[in-house]
């Protein structure tokens, strides 16, 4: 088996893949930037981190208090920022997941170990941008409400791994384009200085 067979985009060609990849990240980006102004009015002494505060709440009483510190306009927020989420999370996950996958291929004949990372965090993103939507489904469930324990927990344990999952995937996005340009700059580097030491050995050879 080769890398390809474990390309999730391997139906897509390369020009098509830096579109999708291209196009996915300005939509993250410009939907970050604006779920973070509407959720502004969330940051209050029991919700610190806004929306944040409630995945994170774990218990229903620590839910109820971040629940309970946003009034009726704050609330109406919490669910637009939830609902642009669903676009957000396809949004980065098809940003980061190409990311990697993309940076597996231009790795593999340079460090097979951090191919193999990264395409396991091709997928893995796939899995958060899933999570992400089960968690958005707990969140809608609160702020309708419900008082069931269930969705607390569940918020909470969809959003843990997909935070882990994110942090993973962006800093392995960072260091591997920072390993690959170090590799094929010390490469070129090699080649220029194999090609002067022939250069060299030549020039001595028809002096003599």
């Amino acid at each position: 088996m080769t890398l390809a067979d474990f390309d999730l985009y391997r139906f897509l060609s390369d020009r098509a893949r830096v579109r999708l990849m291209v196009y996915a990240g300005l939509a993250a980006l410009a939907l970050g930037l604006g779920m973070s102004h509407i959720g502004g009015s969330l940051k209050t002494g029991g919700a610190p981190w806004g929306i944040i505060s409630l995945e994170l709440a774990h218990t229903p009483d620590q839910a109820q208090a971040v629940l309970a510190s946003w009034d009726a306009a704050a609330r109406v927020d919490a669910g637009l920022v939830v609902g642009l989420d669903f676009v957000f999370a396809l949004s980065y996950v098809l940003f980061l997941s190409l990311m990697c996958m993309q940076l597996a291929g231009q790795l593999y004949s340079w460090h097979r170990v951090a191919a193999l990372v990264g395409v396991v965090l091709s997928w893995a993103v796939v899995l958060a941008g899933v999570a992400d939507v089960v968690e958005n489904v707990a969140l809608i469930q609160m702020l309708r409400g419900s008082e069931l324990p269930l969705w607390p927990t569940v918020a909470y344990w969809s959003a843990v791994p997909k935070f882990v999952t994110i942090l993973l995937s962006v800093v392995f996005c960072f260091w591997g384009w920072l390993f690959y340009l170090n590799s094929v700059a010390l490469h070129q580097f090699r080649e220029g200085m194999r090609a002067a030491d022939a250069g060299a050995a030549s020039s001595r050879d028809s002096r003599d």
